[in-house]
């Protein structure tokens, strides 16, 4: 109700792929993917691969944004 019409919104539309939460301070990369500010600002610091192969693909962009 109060949406638009035929506009479905799906959970996991609303989080984070790399903390699995509801986005906070969300972030959209020009490739269209969302994170957290946060969890960007974290990987960009340890540099691990605990988030995932997706932010390694990313990390031009990322640099681009710090």
């Amino acid at each position: 109700e109060g949406g638009e019409p035929g506009l479905t919104v799906l959970p996991e539309d609303l989080c984070c792929p790399a903390c699995q939460e509801v986005f906070r301070d969300p972030v959209l990369l020009s490739c269209s993917h969302s994170f957290c500010k946060d969890c960007l600002k974290r990987w960009w610091r340890e540099r691990t691969t605990r988030l995932g192969s997706l932010l390694k693909t990313h990390q031009a962009q990322i640099q681009t944004h710090r």
